[in-house]
């Protein structure tokens, strides 16, 4: 891949995405335009909660904060940060570009199944599933794998180069 380098997670990035100051707008820059186009691509946030002090929640205000559009997903639906939320995976308008799961193991797999039938059905591929702490457990990645899903086990907030403690439980 050309002019990219491995991030501190191990995921090839553009150089530019490395050098870019927290302050400055994703969109600025020479490659502003490249990379507006990955930014746009939406993230879907499975396990996101209204309570703010979840980590669904915090993932939810992390990757707004960031510039990418995000699909809360939980089967409360309703609204989660003036966002709306989807009941489920399956009611999606499109393939996520990410998705990031924060559910417990037996409904994480049942989500992993139906990603992995989204992908057949779209023809295309989910760049990253992240299996956050909770979500991680051995029978999840192993599930992962056998669907044939990029999955990674870490924390999503982190893979973006926030950390969750940035986003406290107070006010809306």
């Amino acid at each position: 891949m050309p002019d990219t380098k491995l991030s501190g997670m191990g995921h090839q990035v553009p150089l530019e995405e490395q050098t870019r100051e927290r302050s400055q707008h994703p969109y600025e820059g020479p490659e502003g335009a490249r990379r507006a186009r990955r930014i746009e691509r939406p993230v879907a946030v499975v396990g996101a909660s209204a309570d703010r002090a979840k980590f669904g929640n915090k993932a939810v205000r992390a990757y707004t904060d960031e510039g990418y559009t995000v699909w809360p997903v939980n089967p409360r639906s309703g609204e989660i940060e003036g966002q709306s939320v989807y009941a489920d995976v399956r009611d999606l308008p499109s393939l996520p570009f990410i998705a990031s799961i924060y559910l417990h193991e037996d409904a994480a797999i049942e989500v992993l199944e139906a990603l992995a039938d989204m992908e057949r059905e779209a023809g295309d591929s989910i760049a990253v599933v992240y299996l956050n702490p909770g979500a991680d457990q051995p029978r999840v990645i192993a599930r992962a794998e056998d669907l044939g899903l990029y999955a990674i086990s870490t924390c999503s907030i982190r893979a973006i180069g926030r950390a969750p403690e940035e986003f406290g439980a107070e006010g809306a």
